[in-house]
């Protein structure tokens, strides 16, 4: 649990300064993905099981947190982002739920 407020909340919470954070040019700690206006937040070495964590974002006019996943494989990540290349369509396109914002 002090992994989420000491690490991935305070990263999640730069994307309400994209691009505008040094943050956005590390590749280690964002970088594009296959789908347009589509990108990944990474972490290292996260939880008790020390898992490569992902979190994917979709940038429209705002920042539209997809899902998150444990990179396990070259294969499993493959499966995420087709999934997200879906979900970033459906934002497009209005069809979408906001579940929470950002303050």
């Amino acid at each position: 649990m002090d992994e989420y407020w000491e690490i991935i909340r305070p990263d999640v919470v730069l994307l309400k300064k994209y691009p505008g954070d040094i943050n956005f040019s590390n590749g280690k700690f964002w970088s594009p993905t296959i789908v347009n206006n589509g990108y990944k937040m990474k972490w290292h070495q996260i939880g008790n099981g020390k898992v490569q964590l992902r979190l994917t974002v979709a940038i429209s006019r705002d920042a539209f947190l997809c899902e998150s996943y444990d990179k396990k494989d070259e294969k499993q990540e493959k499966r995420k982002l087709a999934k997200f290349k879906t979900y970033t369509q459906l934002i497009r396109n209005g069809q979408y739920t906001t579940r929470g914002i950002l303050i």
